[in-house]
């Protein structure tokens, strides 16, 4: 065989090196051009990054870091492009758009060769009641014995205790083995289906303890002296898609609404959130979806009124999917009747200018408003399931008025099995209380 020269063989080497170092530079040279020409055309600009801490963060990252965004596309032919570009891409049902993570370079080629139409970032949400702590004023108030205010014993009364009815709680899991979740009255096993969206697996076990006091609330036995829930025969489908502590991903969120729907979920509870960005954001699009398909939707307002996050304000501090025109969102008050200070408030103001993931007031679009929360329910010193040692615990928050209603709407769809969410929402909202609210 015969052996090339050294000489040539190092101007080879330099040569391809050469070579390399030209495509390189000619393909982020012609990146720095199209980010240059839509840097000026805001309205393109702000069409395709649909949050703008998002573009922050890609105009100050190096070519080859690497950001997993959720994206809409043009046709099947930039799907199938995006799959030579980008790693573990992920299709929804119920949000018409893709996951995947992509490298800087690949990301602003594929816009620029007009493959992505929409770019959002697979922000982190949280359980909305995460954070919510009791004032002194609160530590005065009596148990809420939320049953007796929505009148739950006159539906159980009458035989309904959500009998046939599936509830999703997509949440930090649930304590499989509580005595009060574990069967129904009837001593059937509750859970139906279980999933792990964060570990892609079946151990939906609760290491935080939210979603089993979720579960307590909408559907506690009542047996073993543990407190009732509202629909206590109701069955479980059970995703995990809040880690341990109690934080999750916008793709794990709409993963787990494409499974409930899929898996005969006849109400959603969704008791977690993020800050606005955008009103047609992932969450929010796969929120209405499932409503659309036949499945209610119940998801908390948050605990953000008055807190330091959403610059104390007492106004336009609902969460998203809370914003969700088609969802049942829902807020907290006590048992005198009086709204819990840090259940979030209405209206919906879009956050479009907003810098970074947190809220900033100064630059909300006040122009374009909508009114949230629909109704507001028991939601402070409730006594429910807990994953500790005891087996209960007293809790606070609109993650607990959202599952209370999440348990009253699986009444009423075991007594209209038939009505579709908006006709389930409207009698909800017609057959409330009307309070008046500072």
């Amino acid at each position: 065989m015969k052996q090339i020269p050294l000489p040539f063989t190092k101007c080879l080497g330099l040569l391809i090196i050469t070579l390399c170092l030209f495509s390189y530079s000619s393909y982020s040279h012609s990146i720095d051009d199209f980010f240059l020409d839509l840097s000026n055309d805001a309205n393109k600009l702000s069409n395709i990054f649909q949050e703008n801490f998002l573009l922050d963060e890609i105009l100050q990252s190096k070519n080859n870091d690497f950001f997993r965004v959720l994206v809409k596309t043009k046709s099947k032919d930039a799907i199938r492009s995006l799959e030579t570009v980008g790693k573990d891409l992920k299709f929804f049902e119920t949000f018409e758009g893709i996951a995947l993570t992509i490298s800087k370079a690949a990301l602003l080629n594929q816009i620029s060769r007009g493959n992505i139409l929409s770019v959002w970032k697979n922000s982190k949400i949280r359980a909305a009641s995460l954070d919510a702590h009791l004032t002194s004023l609160n530590l005065s108030r009596d148990i809420d014995y939320f049953n007796s205010k929505i009148n739950s014993q006159a539906l159980w009364d009458l035989g309904f205790f959500g009998n046939d009815t599936v509830v999703a709680i997509l949440d930090t899991g649930i304590k499989t083995d509580h005595p009060a979740l574990e069967v129904g009255l009837d001593g059937e096993n509750r859970i139906i289906d279980s999933k792990n969206f964060i570990d892609d697996d079946a151990n939906v076990e609760d290491d935080n303890g939210h979603g089993t006091e979720v579960a307590g609330i909408i559907g506690g036995n009542g047996l073993y002296g543990y407190d009732r829930g509202v629909a206590p025969n109701c069955k479980f489908l059970v995703g995990k898609i809040l880690s341990y502590d109690a934080t999750g991903s916008i793709e794990d969120l709409i993963e787990g609404i494409d499974w409930a729907v899929k898996n005969g979920a006849d109400v959603i509870n969704l008791s977690l959130g993020k800050e606005v960005s955008n009103k047609e954001s992932p969450e929010v699009e796969a929120v209405n979806s499932a409503v659309k398909s036949g499945v209610v939707v119940c998801v908390a307002a948050g605990n953000s009124r008055g807190i330091s996050e959403f610059g104390y304000n007492d106004k336009y501090t609902i969460l998203s999917p809370g914003i969700a025109m088609q969802a049942i969102t829902v807020g907290a008050i006590d048992n005198n009747k009086i709204l819990f200070e840090e259940s979030s408030a209405g209206p919906v103001a879009v956050n479009y200018n907003v810098s970074s993931e947190n809220f900033l007031f100064d630059s909300v679009d006040l122009e374009n408003t909508w009114s949230k929360p629909d109704v507001v329910a028991p939601g402070v010193l409730l006594n429910t399931t807990s994953t500790n040692l005891q087996g209960s615990t007293i809790v606070s928050g609109t993650s607990y008025s959202t599952a209370v209603v999440s348990g009253l709407c699986l009444l009423l769809k075991q007594i209209y099995p038939d009505y579709k969410p908006s006709i389930l929402k409207a009698a909800l909202l017609e057959t409330s209380e009307s309070l008046t609210i500072d």
